[in-house]
């Protein structure tokens, strides 16, 4: 397993830095990056947030996302791949590198709350399935299936 940690970056032109991490699982390349919701969102975002899905957003929460890197070149964001890309010791694996990436990025900013939506059912019911597997051991607490359709989770440094 390979991770690599990149400086923060301004991405899209947008006005906001993120924090990147590189990770390489089973030959397939991932990138994952977290943003401020202090500096990607507005009160009316974090306020809407609240009423929608019942979440108290801290300023120092992180929005956590990630997909494969050729989604991202190809600005096909989140595609879901034809077939099946990982076998079930990938599956554990990018898993355990989600989940050790949290940490790091914990120990890194000495954030305590991090949050997630989902583009789909099949994509919550697998960021369910890694923080079922993975939170406790890692110090975390999550909250999945947050929110009217269910797709928000809410991960907490215990």
């Amino acid at each position: 397993m390979n991770i690599c940690i990149q400086e923060p970056y301004e991405l899209s032109g947008e006005p906001f830095k993120h924090q990147i991490f590189d990770f390489t699982v089973q030959g397939i390349d991932y990138w994952s990056y977290f943003s401020l919701s202090a500096e990607s969102l507005s009160n009316e975002q974090l306020e809407s947030i609240l009423q929608s899905c019942g979440i108290q957003l801290q300023l120092a929460a992180y929005q956590f996302k990630f997909d494969r890197r050729d989604n991202m070149v190809s600005e096909n964001y989140y595609e879901i791949p034809v077939k099946p890309e990982l076998n079930i010791a990938g599956v554990k694996l990018l898993g355990l590198t989600i989940s050790e990436i949290f940490k790091l990025h914990h120990e890194l900013t000495g954030a305590k709350q991090y949050y997630a939506f989902a583009l789909n059912q099949k994509l919550s019911r697998f960021y369910k399935r890694i923080a079922a597997q993975y939170s406790v051991q890692a110090g975390f607490r999550v909250e999945s299936e947050i929110g009217p359709d269910g797709l928000g989770h809410l991960i907490q440094k215990e």
